[in-house]
């Protein structure tokens, strides 16, 4: 695991999976929602590069519902990508809430609820990223990050 702390950003899949978010982050987002919020995903072992499309997907989404969710993470995602991911939201933000209007996941649920049931994929144990985290004493610090980001949305 390439992670040197448990920001959201303090991991080399994080950011390989940011960069694919900058250049069609509603696109991305909503892709990524559909794909992990299918019912028959409940047992699936989720890959690390996975959990990373879905960290991504649900911290824009945050950041898209309330700036303040990007904000108040400005130390925990560093300068840095918290002035990136405000870029983002503020070129997208219209274009966010058309797409998002009305959307729905196979399953009924708006782009929020998506992204929470993502997420926990992400904190459950068919997870690479929670089996790794588990082994190490910033497990629960970890945790608390992403139930924070789940909580936010």
């Amino acid at each position: 695991m390439g992670a040197w702390g448990v920001g959201i950003f303090d991991s080399d899949c994080n950011c390989d999976s940011f960069a694919n978010f900058e250049i069609k982050p509603i696109q991305q987002i909503l892709k990524t929602i559909q794909e992990y919020t299918k019912n028959d995903l409940k047992n699936t072992y989720l890959e690390i590069d996975e959990a990373g499309d879905i960290i991504i997907a649900a911290l824009l989404a945050a950041g898209f519902k309330n700036q303040n969710n990007i904000s108040k993470r400005e130390q925990e995602l560093t300068p840095y990508f918290s002035k990136k991911v405000l870029d983002i939201i503020n070129s997208n933000q219209k274009e966010f809430n058309e797409a998002t209007k009305g959307y729905v996941t196979e399953d009924g649920l708006d782009v929020f609820l998506g992204c929470k049931k993502a997420l926990s994929l992400v904190i459950s144990p068919y997870s690479e990223s929670y089996e790794l985290w588990g082994e190490t004493d910033l497990f629960r610090e970890w945790l608390g990050s992403l139930e924070s980001l789940i909580g936010d949305l």
